[in-house]
């Protein structure tokens, strides 16, 4: 049900809601890999990111996926992002490519059930996954395969 611009509401174990009346101005995906860039370029711990629809040939690629985005109110209102990264090496000579793959949930709890209380919690825990993926990057940076060609 996250595959569209609307608000997902989670109202029971398998009831989703979509809200036509609140969406969002592009789909979760482009969303979350835009912010994902952005954040990786403020962090600096690539010399560039770059978005798909570029001239450059990439030295590593990394694939965000959006499993989870909606908010939850079975219990008490929160927030319910899940991210999944893929970071691999573009080298065709390499066995496996993948270099890393790392999943994280955050569940915020929200203030009351109004759309823009849930956007802002969306917009809190995607900040802490990308905080918390910014330091295994780091790690992952010591050790990542050198550019094709040096």
């Amino acid at each position: 049900p996250f595959d569209g611009k609307s608000l997902v509401y989670r109202l029971g174990d398998q009831r989703y809601e979509k809200d036509f009346y609140n969406i969002y101005s592009a789909l979760p995906n482009e969303m979350v890999g835009n912010a994902t860039r952005q954040w990786l370029n403020n962090a600096q711990i690539f010399s560039m990111t770059v978005g798909q629809g570029n001239s450059f040939f990439p030295y590593y690629n990394l694939q965000v996926s959006v499993e989870e985005f909606y908010g939850d109110y079975r219990v008490r209102p929160e927030a319910v992002v899940t991210v999944e990264f893929f970071l691999s090496a573009t080298d065709p000579q390499k066995r496996n490519p993948v270099i890393g793959k790392n999943r994280y949930t955050k569940r915020i709890t929200l203030k009351d059930n109004s759309p823009q209380a849930l956007v802002l919690g969306q917009q809190e825990a995607l900040a802490q996954i990308l905080k918390e993926y910014e330091a295994v990057l780091y790690k992952y940076a010591g050790n990542l395969p050198p550019p094709l060609g040096q």
